[in-house]
């Protein structure tokens, strides 16, 4: 994005910083991006370069913030994470339609930021903060990946099929303990309420096939039938959209009348659940269809 302007040198401002180690890079860029996210209040949106692979594109739009605030508060983190990750960094006027770029340069043993903008002119509070990375050694397309798949708000990440080696190849905290899904986790402790919340509609309709097709007891489903047992579900209209959702592109068909209710396959063969059964899964599915009774 740097080449799409000429940008005229402002000021050069010395950033205070210690030398601290990272022990796990990508982590830490999670975090930090999270810790942006709560600062401006706003999530984030990611973009991969499709011509150079090595660089990703994260935008905080439509905040105000002053330049000298950001690198008060996360200057020092991103010189920490340089020798993993170049970070360029573009944002807008408040006031006006000027273009500014901001860069880190090393002196010897100090760093500063440039700040340079189109005017020539050095404006403070500025609106979008958006940042270009390029991935020095690693896989961009696999950072890419995590941060694409990330449910900002609860701090979850959720991989599955052949992107869930990635939680382990970045050594992220992951929990995946008779689930579905694999999942990456930021908070402070396990948030299994954080997980449930993170599952978009089409995570849902691949969680409600997996289990019609190969009728395995994923722990998603205890979770799902405790809120809708306690009548906390709040995603309920989504879950039993899902459901339905799954049925058809199965190919099941459901005959449901008063005192009647039949489940049949692709094959036209009868399916039986019992609530007695003690999978989380059956009850959760039956709980769904008989709202009331069980």
């Amino acid at each position: 994005m740097k080449m799409m302007h000429y940008y005229k040198d402002v000021s050069k401002i010395e950033i205070p910083y210690v030398e601290v180690s990272i022990e796990n890079p990508v982590e830490n860029l999670i975090k930090l991006m999270l810790s942006i996210k709560e600062w401006l209040d706003t999530t984030p949106k990611i973009y991969m370069n499709r011509n150079e692979g090595d660089e990703i594109y994260i935008s905080f739009p439509e905040i105000a913030y002053t330049t000298e605030d950001f690198w008060y508060d996360f200057g020092e983190e991103l010189i920490s994470l340089g020798k993993e990750f170049i970070f360029e960094i573009y944002s807008y006027p408040v006031s006006s339609t000027d273009s500014i770029f901001m860069e880190i340069e090393r002196e010897g043993d100090k760093y500063y930021y440039n700040y340079k903008s189109v005017s020539g002119k050095m404006i403070d509070m500025v609106k979008s903060l958006n940042f270009g990375i390029k991935v020095k050694e690693r896989n961009a397309k696999e950072i890419y990946t995590l941060l694409n798949c990330m449910n900002w708000d609860e701090k979850v990440l959720i991989l599955s099929g052949d992107k869930e080696i990635l939680l382990k190849k970045y050594n992220l905290p992951t929990y995946e303990e008779g689930s579905f899904y694999s999942y990456g986790w930021f908070s402070e402790k396990i948030n299994y309420e954080a997980f449930q919340n993170s599952l978009n509609m089409e995570r849902k309709i691949e969680l409600w096939k997996s289990f019609l097709v190969y009728r395995v007891d994923y722990v998603e489903f205890s979770w799902v039938l405790n809120s809708l047992c306690e009548n906390t579900l709040t995603d309920r209209s989504e879950w039993e959209l899902s459901m339905y959702q799954s049925l058809q592109e199965l190919n099941y068909r459901v005959i449901i009348s008063e005192g009647k209710f039949e489940l049949r396959d692709d094959k036209d063969n009868p399916v039986y659940f019992s609530y007695n059964d003690d999978k989380f899964s059956y009850k959760c599915f039956l709980k769904m269809l008989f709202p009331i009774r069980l």
